[in-house]
């Protein structure tokens, strides 16, 4: 067997050759045998790993686990006197060839049949190239160097390549990297020449780290490719290789300390003079103001040194108050400037007490979603300014933790979360480590210590980028993985590298499903169920619910044909929070998932675990995210109505943030055109009323709407509250019963039900109706059909198709047994009895003066069916294609598109033509409004607890279902024609 894979102390060797296998198991392969394949938790999969020895250039430091050195990544300068620019960008077009002849990167990149443009950043399957597995696929450029660098050190970094990278300068080796989610950086310093240079770049997308990252697997496609940024900066001869701060308190918790964490490296010459640093700390940021300034001796020996700063009373980090300070460390050397870093930080303190977790003193609730790097078109490499609006979308969910599922970020959604306010778990890029979903661990022991380089590596990597973020409160070592000495061994050595934050790990412990007895400071259940909370207290450590409250996604005919599943879900989530929230070992959970998982490739497939999202792939919010903002509300308005005539109108409120006193926010209220302030000084967890004063007595039937914004700009919450009782409005107003009696007439193959303005004809064959008229329109030209779904569920997989079939299907073989039609009282009645191929049962009809009809169905099935919707389905004519209704909904205020909201009217078709629904290109409609064959998303969703819901034509005819508010109601095109 081959030991020996290709490294730049083995130049020799082409990318692509050599297998090393790191548990002594022989050759094995891993992934698809062509180029597209789909991942499956049941897919027979083989190990291939193909991964160089490091060649990082590394900054050692004693670990306790000497074997594993500490990851290099270098802070890019802010100034270095002199020396524009300070940095130099490789992403935009780059030439590719999948299948490179050897030694392509000797050769001068002049494009030519085999060389195609490719963008970076970006996976190249999503780009239209196929790329052979466990073959490294070529990149290279040229770039020219800013003159400026000359004498100085030149670093590459590349924030991610998918999965084995081997980089060259200039014809010759410089290092390479195995890992997709993690940057690496390479001295480059030898290699590189004033002007025009080249880079090459070797990329296989199968390795042992896409194995123990199940990436490829996960997504159902390669993820190979350059996927986040590359760059060159440069950096003086003495340099500051690594620089973090870790904020903590006084015991009072007003005035801080800032340990900041600073290594030097030496490379070439350094200059002589004695070695310095100064510290300076400016903001709360915008503000530049000036709050610390000290400078400290350096030693000449390069190394890393802990500086203690004092920071009285500083403005405090957290979600609902995201104060940023600028701290900047100059190097000098004989009082001169060699260089310039910076981080930007919070001051936040993060505790572990018992079995609550607490920021700042105050015991937190987590209300969070998952979230994957998903793109439609590009995959998982997201487009500049992506990661920022992900950030911005959730925030205005009320979601204020994310759990970075199942890899670190790219480094702009931290920036983003410190910003804006976010709390973040962040995870490293190991998945299912031991579990079933990989069938690899059929073969392979997960405790074989041959792995344990391999598990801490990246671990360690995460942290070294991201240790300064105030917003990353949670580090997870692995997404549903079996705990085992390797892992015990790594959370050892990650809290030596970062001992002020908490640790998790995601085993997915409840019961005796993987629970291998984790010891991390905060435990991790996924999917609990409504006893999961209770279940928390018993713990003894915080308990974080890693996933819960699933988006419907697996059963994927059932959500392709009633989106109003969708609605429905946010009843479940809410009863669950509502549980979660007065447990105190509950920390609270992620909501699975945050996006989407499908990816629309140029070949046309639509690949991924599919719609699961609160968000879809072009982030457009779907009813879930509606749902999921008012469940995770931090201002609840307890009051369902307000007394007509009374002033000052008083509301009964519960305010549910972690940090804010309700006198923070701006508080809107409306009512019968009148407008207005209101203040309540509510601290955080207090309950107490709102005065709001809007100068006349309010009247019966109007509505009160109070909006709440955050001291951010956010709209937090908004309710419509009515005046008194609020009556449902039908448009189609039965008329009074002193009409003249219905007439019931019989011919040979008719009952025919004839009242004022309006017909009903009954088939004497089959008892069901024919047709229906009003003022001499059609409105009904057939029914009842019976309609039994039964509830279903689906393979946990990437098996996501656009070739979903509907499950929309009614019962079939309707035989009429007995056909009677009589009078009672003023009305006809036809009762029918007769049978289905799987149900047996009658129908009664009631046909009332006003042209109201009753129906009454009752059926005994023949076989065992556990039913999700059933009812009568009835026929109208093509006209009537308009559908409104109104509905006594959860919540008080929905958007104008939501389709669950109280009141609405929604069209069977969009009012212009539509791409087909995976199209790739990017929708410039709402959610609701994306079309299939049975009708847009708001047409074809069932409305639950109804007072009403009409089906008409634009003429006004057509029929109106009362409900009471306990019924439910659901239209649909079938071959083009209302049901």
């Amino acid at each position: 067997m081959d030991r020996c894979p290709w490294s730049p102390q083995n130049p020799s060797r082409e990318p692509g050759q050599g297998i090393h296998d790191p548990l002594g198991q022989g050759t094995r392969h891993f992934g698809p045998s062509g180029a597209r394949f789909r991942g499956s938790r049941n897919m027979n999969i083989n190990l291939f790993m193909k991964f160089p020895a490091p060649a990082l250039v590394l900054f050692l430091l004693p670990l306790g686990f000497p074997e594993v050195p500490r990851p290099r990544l270098s802070p890019p300068p802010v100034e270095i006197p002199g020396v524009p620019p300070l940095r130099l960008s490789l992403d935009g077009t780059w030439f590719f060839d999948p299948s490179p002849k050897k030694g392509f990167w000797k050769k001068e990149a002049r494009g030519g049949p085999r060389w195609r443009p490719i963008q970076v950043p970006g996976e190249w399957v999503t780009q239209g190239f196929a790329v052979k597995p466990h073959t490294a696929a070529a990149y290279i450029r040229t770039f020219l160097l800013p003159p400026s660098w000359e004498g100085l050190r030149v670093k590459l970094r590349c924030d991610g390549a998918y999965s084995n990278a081997r980089v060259y300068l200039n014809g010759k080796p410089a290092g390479s990297h195995e890992g997709g989610f993690t940057p690496f950086e390479l001295d480059v310093t030898d290699l590189v020449k004033p002007g025009r240079n080249q880079v090459a770049l070797a990329v296989t997308s199968e390795s042992l780290q896409d194995t123990l990252s199940c990436g490829s697997q996960y997504a159902a496609h390669q993820l190979g490719g350059i996927t986040r940024r590359i760059y060159l900066f440069p950096l003086p001869a003495l340099h500051i290789a690594s620089f973090h701060a870790y904020p903590s308190f006084e015991k009072r918790g007003k005035d801080a300390r800032l340990r900041a964490v600073l290594g030097l490296a030496a490379g070439g010459k350094a200059p002589a003079g004695q070695r310095m640093v100064r510290f300076t700390l400016s903001g709360p940021l915008p503000s530049k103001a000036r709050v610390l300034d000290a400078s400290f001796l350096l030693p000449v020996s390069a190394g890393e040194e802990t500086f203690d700063l004092p920071v009285p009373a500083p403005s405090k980090w957290d979600p609902e108050h995201p104060n940023l300070y600028l701290l900047e460390a100059s190097l000098l050397a004989g009082g001169t400037l060699l260089e310039k870093v910076s981080r930007r930080i919070g001051f936040r303190e993060i505790r572990v007490s018992g079995n609550r977790l607490l920021v700042n003193g105050v015991p937190v609730k987590l209300r969070g979603a998952d979230l994957h790097e998903v793109d439609p078109l590009r995959g998982r490499s997201l487009a500049p300014g992506q990661w920022r609006r992900d950030a911005l979308l959730f925030k205005k969910a009320n979601v204020n933790y994310i759990r970075t599922s199942h890899y670190p970020p790219d480094e702009a959604f931290l920036d983003a979360c410190d910003e804006i306010g976010l709390f973040v778990e962040e995870e490293a890029p190991l998945c299912w480590v031991g579990h079933g979903a990989a069938p690899i661990w059929k073969k392979w022991n997960p405790a074989d210590p041959k792995l344990y380089p391999h598990l801490v590596r990246p671990i360690l990597e995460t942290i070294e980028r991201d240790a300064s973020h105030p917003s990353v409160i949670l580090w997870s070592l692995a997404n549903e993985s079996v705990w085992t000495p390797n892992f015990a061994r790594a959370f050892q050595a990650a809290r030596r590298r970062d001992p002020t934050r908490p640790f998790t790990f995601h085993d997915q412990c409840w019961g005796s499903y993987n629970n291998h007895g984790s010891k991390t400071q905060v435990a991790n259940f996924h999917y609990p169920g409504p006893g999961g909370p209770d279940r928390a207290d018993r713990v003894g450590r915080p308990v974080l619910f890693g996933e819960y409250c699933h988006v419907a996604d697996y059963d994927r005919s059932e959500v392709k044909t009633d989106p109003g599943i969708r609605d429905l879900w946010g009843k479940g989530h809410h009863r669950m929070w509502e549980k979660i929230l007065v447990h105190p070992a509950c920390l609270g959970g992620a909501i699975w998932a945050g996006i989407d998982d499908i990816f629309l490739l140029p070949s046309g497939e639509a690949e991924g675990y599919g719609p699961w999202g609160l968000l879809d792939a072009w982030r457009r919010p779907k009813p879930e995210y509606w749902n999921a903002k008012k469940t995770y509300s931090p201002v609840k308005v307890l009051t369902r109505s307000v007394q007509p005539g009374r002033r000052p109108i008083r509301l009964a409120l519960q305010n549910r943030h972690l940090f804010t006193n309700l006198s923070e926010t701006t508080i809107l209220w409306s009512l019968d055109g009148r407008k207005g302030r209101a203040e309540a000084a509510l601290p955080p967890g207090a309950e107490g009323n709102l005065l709001i004063d809007p100068g006349v007595p309010p009247r019966e039937g109007r509505v009160l709407e109070v909006r709440f914004v955050s001291p951010q700009g956010f709209l937090e919450d908004a309710y419509r509250i009515p005046v008194g009782k609020v009556r449902p409005k039908p448009p189609l107003r039965p008329g009074a019963e002193d009409l003249p009696a219905v007439e019931l007439t019989v011919s040979q193959k008719h009952f025919l039900a004839r009242g004022k303005n309006f017909l009903l004809s009954f088939s004497r064959s089959t008892g069901l109706v024919e047709k229906a008229e009003a003022d001499g329109k059609p409105v009904l030209s057939g029914g009842p059909f019976l309609m039994i779904l039964p509830l279903r569920g689906g393979p946990c997989s990437p098996n996501f198709d656009k070739r979903i079939p509907f499950l929309n299907d009614t019962l079939r073989g309707w035989k009429a047994e007995t056909v009677r039609a009589s009078t009672l009282g003023k009305a006809v009645q036809i009762r029918v009895e007769g049978s289905y191929e799987t149900a047996r049962g009658t129908y009664t009809f009631t046909v009332r003066p006003a042209g109201k009809v009753v129906v009454e169905y009752a059926f005994r099935v023949k076989k065992k069916i556990n039913p999700r919707q059933w009812g009568p389905v009835f026929r109208l004519p093509k006209d009537c294609a308009t559908l409104s209704w109104e509905r006594k909904a959860p919540w008080s205020f929905y958007p104008g598109d939501h389709i669950g909201r109280p009141r609405g009217t929604a069209r069977a078709l969009p009012s212009r033509p539509q791409q087909g629904p995976w199209a790739r290109i990017r929708p410039d409609r709402p959610w609701s409004q994306d079309a299939n064959a049975l009708g847009t998303r708001d047409f074809r969703s069932t409305k639950k607890d109804i007072y009403w819901a009409a089906l008409r034509a634009a003429s006004g005819e057509g029929i109106l279902v009362e409900g009471e508010g306990k019924r439910s109601a659901r239209a649909f095109l079938e071959e083009g024609i209302p049901h």
